[in-house]
């Protein structure tokens, strides 16, 4: 099975390390409507696993918590990536398209530019916004968090966390059934992204390919998809014991 978006350039792997400063940090809330569609109201059939009063995102059996309060569902919605949202023709593009944060070269690469006429194959994505005011006000400013969910084929998922984490109300937790799978105040985030295969929890990713650091088997997958250039490549998941 090929996936023209999974192959990157190798000059794309150069490009990440440059911005190794850039990747490795907290991400700021995100507020779009461009290469975003329209939000959504909360536990409608389009935001699922949702409620309007609970600031809880329940996606296959786990549970990804940004606070306790409700205090953050004054604003909140959900919003499906439009194909402007994803899709990242040059691997320099982020440095010059608005849509694509600089923060985020990274996901922006392993994306790539997500056409294949094959829908199946795509990536597509849908993110969770959580705020204690308007989405437009500018005083005050909204505070708040984001989950964001990007799903590649072979039901490969990256989770990604925005927001003001530093603010006391915002405790982000992850947990399922069993128990906490991860929390910010046990575990610490430095803007990782959280790397699911189906539903179980594979490891995070600093969005860099390799920093020289003991690769998660999340990192390992990417590793191999990054530098050799496709799911099939790198041996399906099953092929690296966590």
């Amino acid at each position: 099975m090929n996936h023209p978006f999974l192959k990157i350039a190798f000059v794309c792997g150069l490009a990440l390390l440059f911005l190794q400063d850039a990747l490795a940090a907290r991400r700021s809330l995100r507020v779009d409507f461009e290469s975003w569609n329209d939000g959504l109201e909360l536990g409608s059939e389009n935001c699922p696993g949702s409620s309007p009063e609970d600031p809880d995102v329940t996606w296959r059996g786990i549970v990804f918590s940004g606070s306790a309060s409700t205090e953050f569902n004054v604003d909140a919605y959900c919003q499906e990536a439009n194909q402007k949202g994803l899709e990242f023709e040059d691997p320099f593009e982020y440095l010059s398209d608005e849509s694509t944060p600089f923060d985020e070269p990274g996901l922006a690469a392993l994306i790539g530019p997500n056409d294949d006429i094959d829908l199946s194959k795509r990536v597509t994505a849908i993110r969770y916004t959580y705020l204690d005011e308007d989405r437009f006000s500018d005083d005050p400013l909204p505070q708040g968090f984001q989950w964001a969910f990007y799903q590649f084929p072979d039901n490969f998922t990256i989770v990604a966390l925005y927001g003001d984490i530093d603010n006391s109300l915002i405790i982000p937790v992850i947990h399922d059934q069993n128990g906490t799978i991860w929390s910010e105040a046990e575990d610490g985030f430095d803007g990782e992204y959280f790397c699911f295969d189906e539903n179980t929890f594979i490891g995070t990713w600093d969005g860099e390919p390799d920093d020289g650091s003991p690769l998660s088997y999340c990192e390992f997958i990417l590793k191999e998809l990054i530098f050799t250039g496709g799911f099939e490549v790198a041996g399906g998941y099953g092929a690296y014991p966590p």
